[in-house]
């Protein structure tokens, strides 16, 4: 019997799985489209039935290929603002979307070197606080709140944690001390019972309750592992894991980021989305930079809908002309970027970006590689590692399970995967 681990990865676009070995021969991989969402009288909202019935699926899709296999366990990655409210009896409420203010919460210092997000960035974290520092009815009926990853965490083992990293996408962490703020806790009166406790990337979680592995069709006590924060799952199967190392997703949302050694300060600049989170990597912090990516690329073609997305990348590196609309789309994305390397440039000052690895969707498009190194006046490295994110998580997993004797064995499974470098031209 060989040994293997399962990634799952539950996207704004695609959900998929994957399955490796200790290797990082994939063995399997299923992908289809997201479908989390429902809508209610207060509007669209993540529907936690549509997440445990995502997971299920993929599960089972990963059941019919590991006749032969031994799975050692399984990690969950995810977006990191989302979250998931439930009641005393563990069934998700649904509210309305709250309208933070700017300057929402009032009094606290050092705010934004503290948490690592702008004041009023919004996620599912300070539609909480909001909530119940507005004392508001029906924020008394929350007994707990859990991010994606820790929902799903959750539902296949009935044990609730707070993953590291997505926790950290909430305004509830002080990432100079790497603690729950307590500051912020108080000022928003929210109940240190309704947060779970706090886990490391890779730690055990709990196995396979019996009803949750009847409904995937996977082995009852298999080990679940906690996964983390989906592009950063992504840039440590990249293995961007030290200083100096630059990851770049072009996914539903364009994510560069680049990593460091200690929280950083004052690196807030109106003119970027930024924000500061905790790696996976334990120990590395990272500052990110985000904007619209396949998202804005989808809103410039809203009236061209006679061709896939996907035929039209292929198209466009055959010949831009042909795909006129698209390849301005890029152009302008690649400027953005131009900008948020000038910013990260700042931000580096004496730890200068040595590389910069792309991964996700985008980095399929040789006319989008070669205009964005254009464009940044650097060299980019495409990596041709399949689903990155998912592989991420796959390879936490491996390190839970101890197919991998650390972190940083297991950020180095891809080091000679495929890749293909850029040049300026």
């Amino acid at each position: 019997m060989k040994d293997i681990v399962i990634g799952i990865d539950l996207g704004n676009t695609n959900v998929k799985c994957i399955l490796i070995n200790k290797e990082g021969d994939i063995l399997g991989l299923y992908k289809m489209p997201s479908n989390l969402m429902s809508d209610s009288a207060f509007g669209t909202y993540l529907d936690s039935r549509k997440i445990s019935g995502t997971i299920v699926k993929l599960c089972r899709e990963a059941a019919k290929l590991i006749s032969g296999y031994t799975i050692k366990g399984l990690a969950i990655t995810s977006l990191g603002c989302a979250g998931i409210f439930l009641d005393e009896n563990d069934r998700q409420i649904v509210f309305p979307d709250a309208r933070v203010s700017a300057d929402f919460p009032h009094g606290l210092e050092n705010y934004m070197n503290t948490c690592g997000y702008p004041r009023g960035y919004n996620s599912a974290g300070m539609q909480l606080a909001w909530m119940m520092s507005e004392n508001l009815e029906y924020s008394k009926k929350v007994r707990s709140f859990l991010s994606v990853v820790d929902y799903v965490n959750f539902f296949l083992t009935g044990v609730k944690k707070r993953e590291l990293t997505t926790a950290g996408s909430m305004p509830f962490m002080d990432k100079i001390n790497s603690t729950d703020w307590f500051e912020f806790l108080n000022i928003c009166r929210i109940e240190k019972s309704v947060l779970p406790p706090v886990c490391q990337s890779g730690e055990f979680i709990g196995c396979l309750t019996a009803d949750a592995a009847m409904a995937c069709c996977l082995p009852e006590g298999t080990p679940v592992f906690a996964g983390g924060h989906d592009y950063l799952c992504g840039a440590f199967a990249a293995g961007c894991i030290r200083e100096g190392d630059a990851v770049n997703v072009l996914g539903t949302f364009e994510m560069f980021a680049t990593f460091f050694n200690s929280p950083q300060k004052d690196f807030y600049d109106s003119r970027v989305c930024s924000f500061m989170d905790f790696h996976i990597y334990p120990g590395s912090f990272t500052i990110t930079a985000e904007h619209g990516c396949i998202s804005f690329i989808k809103k410039m073609l809203a009236d061209s809908k006679d061709m896939p997305l996907e035929q039209r990348f292929i198209q466009l590196d055959k010949d831009p002309k042909s795909q006129s609309v698209l390849a301005n789309a890029i152009v302008s994305l690649n400027n953005q970027t131009a900008e948020t390397l000038r910013y990260m440039r700042r931000v580096s000052g004496d730890k200068p970006i040595r590389s910069i690895k792309v991964i996700g969707g985008g980095s399929n498009s040789r006319f989008w590689l070669q205009n964005k190194a254009n464009t940044l006046d650097m060299p980019v490295t495409a990596l041709r590692i399949p689903e990155a994110t998912a592989l991420g998580a796959a390879l936490l997993a491996g390190y839970g399970c101890g197919l991998y004797a650390s972190h940083e064995e297991a950020s180095h499974v891809f080091d000679n995967a495929e890749s293909e470098q850029f040049e300026p031209m």
